[in-house]
This record gives structure tokens, C-alpha cells and sequence, in this order.
């Protein structure tokens, strides 16, 4: 069996950054799915947890990182999503999901 996960420990691709390759993923996801209308487009939640507890089980540790669990090791950055000119893109009507 092959796991495949977006790499968010080392730099992957243009930037390091853990955002940058959700990012990257959910528009490879998208392209993938234009050019095959039967591949499922992967959702922000899908790829969020691929670089989270995703990236923990292909390295056989999420047993003790990955997720919110108590007593796993954690570390995270806290990101404003609206500040002006920030590394995130928002579009007209969408706004941060709280739940």
C-alpha cells in the first residue's frame, strides 16, 4: 500500500509553507478534475487533514501527532485569514468556516 500525503514538514515545491501546499493540493485536485470529470475534487477539509494526521499515519506517527487529540504533541501557528494582503486568498462572499 501507498500513502500519499502533501508534505508540510520539509519544502515541497515553491514554498515550505504548510498553507502553500493545501493550496497546491486542493488546485492539483481541481485540474484533475477538468481533466477527468469522474475524479471526486478533493474538499479543504479532505486536504487539511492529509497534511495533518494525514502526513502523522505515513509516518507511523499519529499515535502522537496530527491531530487535537490530549496527550499528542502540538505545536501551530495562529493565521488571521482577513488581514489585508495576507497569504490567503479570499473571495467575494466567503469568509472563514467556524464551526
Amino acid at each position: 500500500m501507498v500513502l500519499f500525503v502533501p508534505s508540510v514538514d520539509v519544502a515541497g515545491g515553491y514554498s515550505p509553507s504548510m498553507l502553500d501546499a493545501i493550496r497546491r493540493t486542493l488546485d492539483t485536485s481541481k485540474a484533475l478534475t477538468i481533466q477527468d470529470p469522474q475524479h471526486k475534487t478533493l474538499s479543504f477539509e479532505e486536504v487539511f487533514r492529509l497534511a495533518t494526521l494525514g502526513g502523522s499515519e505515513a509516518l507511523s506517527l499519529d499515535d502522537q501527532i496530527g491531530n487535537f487529540v490530549v496527550g499528542k504533541d502540538f505545536d501551530a501557528l495562529r493565521v488571521n485569514v482577513c488581514v489585508p494582503d495576507g497569504p490567503i486568498d479570499l473571495f467575494p462572499g466567503e469568509g472563514p468556516k467556524v464551526r
